[in-house]
């Protein structure tokens, strides 16, 4: 049993991406997803594009599909954490073009988060990412890559200079021809289900979910 061998030796990584393929292949879609949550802390690099490329097909394969009763579809958000890792692979980086084309005719949005948004300006698909997003939130960027920044969104001296300086919680919101800084404050609430003091209680958010 393929699953078997994998809980057995969970730093097999051809197991993982054997048992991730074959769910996918077989149509079990959610279960394959399932797997690649609990293989993410085990796998390599070069082995995680594939795993989220798997997880979000059966994501987008969800939302694209047409509701049983013909009624209107709920409107739903999907949200790319650590989009770099796709967007540094043609396929994967290709996904992504076509979900932020499709989205919205199936009333659904699609966010795209970066830690560096050189990430997504480094490819002429990510750049199409860009050209597609109604709405774009720049946080504070690295000296290096803040000329890049400013030429890809049209950014003026000033909104440059804030996002070299930028305390933690503010940014640049861009929609449109509009641009605007603002500062994120959570509310209690918000703070204790986003904070962690300790990687093991970010491990036991993630496990308990």
């Amino acid at each position: 049993d393929l699953e078997a061998a994998t809980r057995a030796e969970p730093l097999r990584e051809r197991r993982w991406e054997l048992l991730m393929t074959a769910l996918y292949r077989q149509g079990r879609q959610a279960e394959a997803l399932r797997a690649f949550q609990r293989a993410r802390r085990h796998l390599s690099d070069e082995l995680r594009p594939a795993g989220m490329l798997l997880a979000l097909d059966a994501i987008w394969r969800d939302v694209d599909t047409p509701t049983a009763t013909g009624k209107t579809a709920p409107r739903r958000l999907v949200v790319v954490d650590e989009a770099w890792t796709l967007l540094r692979e043609d396929a994967g980086a290709r996904f992504l073009f076509r979900m932020a084309k499709a989205s919205r005719k199936r009333r659904a949005g699609l966010a795209v988060v970066t830690q560096d948004a050189a990430d997504v300006l480094g490819s002429d698909l990510g750049r199409a990412v860009i050209a597609n997003a109604a709405t774009q939130i720049l946080m504070r960027q690295a000296p290096q890559v803040i000329d890049q920044v400013t030429a890809a969104f049209a950014l003026t001296a000033a909104e440059a200079q804030l996002l070299t300086v930028a305390p933690q919680g503010t940014a640049l919101l861009l929609t449109g021809t509009h641009k605007i800084a603002f500062t994120v404050v959570a509310s209690a609430a918000e703070h204790a289900l986003a904070h962690t003091d300790s990687p093991g209680d970010a491990d036991g958010v993630e496990d308990s979910g």
